[in-house]
């Protein structure tokens, strides 16, 4: 167990041998936070109607169990896992295309 948390160190750049990029990271980042926004988006709006409810007699249906903004959020945290996975595929990519020399310019004659 370790006693302070520096020694605790989460998973980073040095991680994959290579393949996880910066890009890779800020990407997952980016997704958890959505991810944590949309939950935040439900409790808000649960809150949201408890408040009300207190206010206004009850009325009569269901009310909507997700909010809009938890599925905006869940689309931006989907397109943020889809932008990670994307730049692992061109991190293994651009390690499996050789390296392929410059070719020289040529000097055409034009008649």
């Amino acid at each position: 167990m370790a006693e302070n948390l520096e020694e605790v160190k989460g998973p980073g750049p040095s991680c994959g041998m290579g393949l996880l990029t910066d890009d890779f990271w800020a990407h997952r980042r980016a997704a958890r936070r959505e991810r944590l926004l949309s939950w935040r988006s439900v409790l808000d709006a649960a809150i949201r109607r408890l408040e009300q409810e207190e206010d206004q007699p009850r009325r009569r249906g269901r009310p909507h169990l997700m909010p809009l903004a938890f599925w905006v959020h869940c689309k931006a945290a989907r397109r943020e896992d889809l932008l990670a996975a994307r730049s692992i595929v061109q991190s293994i990519l651009g390690r499996l295309e050789p390296a392929r020399p410059r070719e020289k310019a040529t000097r055409v004659e034009v008649e």
